[in-house]
Formats: structure tokens, sequence, C-alpha cells
């Protein structure tokens, strides 16, 4: 363990080391897709382990620390969401409601400087982050100022909290903490969060202590959970799976989401959602299934798209219902519908950015499922797109096949042992004619 920990760390320090960093493609897709093999075998050595103890435990999060140390000081590969937190968070602060105005807005001319504003992705665009988002933004901002590494430093450290509620979360599934390596070591966890400050970290840390509440503490379990919904949309995807568990407490959730609202209620609720719908509707990027299916639906109707979309809501439903119908009302169970919503939703959604997989990391460590963690490796292939700023087919396939493949196998195997043994005990005499 040491060894791949000692590996993964000389790994994570290389990418400064090459020429035109931080825009060289090809070398991020090397040192990180090296990285994602090292850290499949460590899970792998963990997860099929015995004797794992407190060692292995203090070792895995030590060389957590190190990666976290290592990376955060980086500037972000091919990444620019950073700028608009940053952006967003000074709007706040400053009492400017960043649902009424896009940063490009000639009304926010006096708040423009050239370190953060030419950056901001998209800043025709008004914001899409939710509202407790916007309140953290405007936290950091107001702390520590209005810095890049400030907003990383402060998502690196949500993301050391992930790592201390999923080892809550293993032992009281009464699973080995050890395995909180899936979640600590993933080069996905830490390029996206120490490398590139992404957000997503808060809302999983919220949706895992909804999780680890939701037994023992449910007023505390249904409140974190109404704040992930605030801070990110994906969480409400999960709420069905919590009533049995909340009841009546289940009404936090909403009460929660419009409080962490009303700062911002100045803005009329047609362009409050302005930059959501934009998103919804325009966005595209690294899809699964959904490419599939609407390469499909190509073929019979010219709004393909959109119908695409429908369908791939009415599976997500569906989905949702299956998981709430088939349980059995363990934490175990309870994270492993967690991944499966999730991971069903994001293979169906048009736009799958690799740090919304972070959502899988921390119940992954509870249920390793050998195509979602492939997945979690092979997600850095979507960067290919930064070679010429387009879609890059055979790298997506190169992505999903194993994915899929490895998703779908343990069916394929179910199919063909039931095959191969009705084959070889014959037919059923009880079944067979008589004259």
């Amino acid at each position: 363990m040491a060894g791949a920990g000692g590996i993964l760390l000389g790994l994570f320090a290389l990418p400064v080391m090459i020429p035109d960093y931080p825009r060289a493609v090809g070398a991020l897709l090397g040192v990180y897709g090296a990285a994602s093999l090292v850290w499949l075998g460590a899970v792998w050595r963990v997860v099929q382990s015995q004797a794992v103890g407190p060692q292995t435990l203090r070792l895995v999060v030590v060389f957590a620390l190190l990666f976290r140390v290592v990376v955060v000081f980086q500037a972000p590969i091919q990444d620019d969401d950073l700028y608009r937190y940053v952006w967003d968070g000074r709007m706040t602060w400053h009492g400017v409601n960043p649902y009424q105005y896009a940063p490009a807005d000639d009304a926010l001319a006096a708040y423009r400087d050239p370190l953060i504003f030419p950056y901001i992705n998209f800043s025709y665009v008004p914001t899409i982050y939710p509202p407790l988002t916007q309140l953290a933004f405007a936290l950091v901002v107001g702390l520590f100022g209005e810095t890049l590494l400030a907003m990383k430093l402060a998502w690196t450290a949500v993301d050391i909290l992930v790592i201390v509620a999923t080892i809550a979360l293993l032992r009281a599934a009464r699973i080995a903490p050890a395995r909180v390596i899936v979640y600590a070591w993933a080069p996905l966890t830490i390029k996206e969060v120490a490398g590139s400050g992404h957000m997503d970290v808060f809302p999983v840390l919220l949706t895992l202590l909804a999780v680890l509440w939701a037994g023992r503490r449910p007023w505390l379990g249904a409140s974190a959970l109404g704040a992930a919904v605030a801070a990110k949309l994906y969480p409400v995807l999960l709420v069905p799976l919590f009533l049995r568990w909340f009841r009546a407490r289940a009404l936090l959730i909403p009460v929660i989401v419009v409080l962490a609202a009303v700062p911002f209620l100045s803005a009329p609720l047609g362009q409050a959602a302005r930059g959501l719908v934009t998103y919804g509707t325009y966005w595209m990027f690294n899809p699964g299934l959904f490419d599939l299916l609407q390469r499909g639906l190509s073929l019979m109707t010219s709004h393909h798209i959109l119908a695409a979309k429908l369908l791939a809501g009415i599976a997500v439903i569906l989905a949702i219902l299956w998981r709430v119908r088939h349980r059995d009302g363990t934490m175990r169970d309870l994270c492993e519908s967690v991944v499966w919503i999730l991971a069903f939703t994001l293979l169906l959604t048009p736009t799958a950015d690799p740090w919304y997989l972070l959502w899988l990391l921390p119940f992954l460590c509870v249920h390793p499922n050998p195509g979602l963690l492939a997945w979690m490796g092979l997600s850095v292939l979507s960067y290919g797109f930064y070679y010429a700023h387009a879609d890059v087919p055979w790298l997506r396939l190169i992505e999903y096949t194993p994915v899929f493949i490895l998703l779908l196998w343990p069916l394929l195997t179910r199919r063909l042992s039931r095959t191969r043994a009705g084959i070889v005990a014959g037919p059923d005499p009880a079944c067979t004619p008589t004259r």
C-alpha cells in the first residue's frame, strides 16, 4: 500500500513539470490515466483483503492528505469554473443578486477586473448554482478574499470532511473503514477538488450526512438533505428513498430550500431560472446512454434531443420507484440505492462532466461496483474534448464501452448459467407431453 501511495504522490506532483502546463491535454490523460490504474489496484487489494486494520486506514488517510497538499497549489488543468465561483461570491458579498445579472451585463461593469472577469465561462449567462452554494461562495470571498486559491482551499477542506464522514459511514455499516481509499485516493477526487476546486464536494458532504443520520438522527438527516438540495439539485432525486426514515420530518427539506433562497428573492422567478434553463436546454458534454438514445431517436424524429430528455426523465423516475419498492431498510441498502439512482441519472444525462461523478465515490466505498469504479478512472478521457474543443466520439467509446460491459456482465453470466443448467438437466419430466 505504501508503494502505491508513493507512486500516486509522484504522479500527482508531475503535471507542473510538463511543458505547456496546465494546457497539456495529452500529459493530463497520461498522468491521470496511470494514476487511475494504480488507484484501482490499491482499491482491489483493500476490498478483497480480509485483514485491513487501523494501520492500513492511517496509511490511507496520511497519503490522502499528502495528495491534496501537493495538488491544491497547482493551477487548475483545463478548467475555469473557479472564476465563476469567485465572481458569484463577489456579487453576493456586495449585495448584487447573481441570478439577476449575467457577468457580461453592463450593469456590472464596475465590478469587472483583469484577474477574474475575463476568464468566466459563459459570461453572458446568469449563474446556474443554487442558493446555498451562492452563500458558501460569498462566505469564502468575504472571509478569505477573491482568489482562486482561497476557493480551492475551502473546497479541499470540505473534501477532507467527506473523508471523515465516509469513514463514519463505513463504521456504521460495519465495513472496514480502510475502504475510504475508494474516495480518498481516487485521481478523480484529487483532480476535481484539490486540483480544480469544484464545489460538488459540498452537496456530496451534505448527502453523506443525510445517509449517516437517516436512522439515528432523522431531524438532522432531513435538514442535511434539504441543505444538499439547496446546494445542488441532484439530491432531490433521492428524497423518496428517505421518506420511510424521515416521515413528517421530510417537511424540513422544502423549508430549508426556501430559507436558503430568501436572500435571492429580489430576482423574478423567470429571470432567476434563466441560467438553469439555458444549461438544461443547450449544454451537452460527455453523454453516455443519452447519446445512444438520442441517436436512435434521430432516425424517427427531428426533435430527437427533446424526446431523449423526456424518455431519460421517465426512465430515472421508474428507477427511483423501483429502488423505493425493493429495499430492506438497512444503511447498506440505502447506500446501494443512492449509488444506482445517481449512476443511472448520470448515464442518462446529456452532460456528464467528470466532477459530477464525485457524487458516486463515497457510496462506492460501501458498494464497490466494478463497472462504476472503472468509470471513475476512465472519465478522465472526457478531457480529450480540449484537444480541438470538440467532441471526440472514439474517446467516448473507449470511456463507456468497458463500463457498459462490466455493468451488464453479471446479468449476462447469470442468463448463461441458467441456460447451461437447463441444457444439462434436460426437460422437466413433469412437463413432458404423454400420449
